[in-house]
């Protein structure tokens, strides 16, 4: 049995994308608040501006700080312990999934990581890419001897 977990610099490097991701979702959503404000407004749009401003600014000083935090903690939360023949995937406030070998009914390889399949629709495991780069590819070699991955 092995442990693998997120190493520190792993945890930076899925922080980074994480606010790149919701940064721009923001950023659009920011957008086209102020293209509906014109489009309803009328001529009379300009004195709404500094009021949506003052919103995203209240989000992005209060809302987002807490929530990246809460996904640092995630990522520094999840255990993933690949035994002779099972798989268990753990993380802060859910309870853990374990996978015996047998139940495996498929494991696909996707662009966030591994995804490993079961004849039941709600006990599914993903492997996320952003593990370390001999972590995963570790779990995915001792996969691999299982069941074939698919792409």
């Amino acid at each position: 049995m092995k442990t693998y977990t997120f190493s520190p610099q792993s945890i930076s490097k899925a922080q980074q994308r994480f606010i790149r991701r919701v940064s721009l979702i923001w950023g659009a959503i920011f957008c086209a608040l102020v293209g509906l404000t014109s489009w309803n407004a009328g001529n009379d749009w300009l004195p709404t501006i500094p009021i949506l401003v003052a919103i995203y600014i209240g989000i992005m000083l209060f809302v987002l700080p807490r929530t990246f935090q809460r996904n640092k903690e995630v990522l520094k939360s999840i255990r993933i312990e690949l035994g002779d023949d099972y798989i268990e995937y753990a993380q802060i406030d859910t309870p853990p999934m374990r996978i015996n070998r047998q139940e495996i009914t498929a494991i696909e390889e996707m662009k966030g990581g591994l995804c490993i399949r079961t004849a039941e629709k709600t006990r599914t495991i993903v492997i996320p890419g952003d593990l370390d780069v001999d972590a995963f590819q570790e779990i995915k070699e001792k996969l691999a001897a299982w069941s074939t991955i698919k792409p």
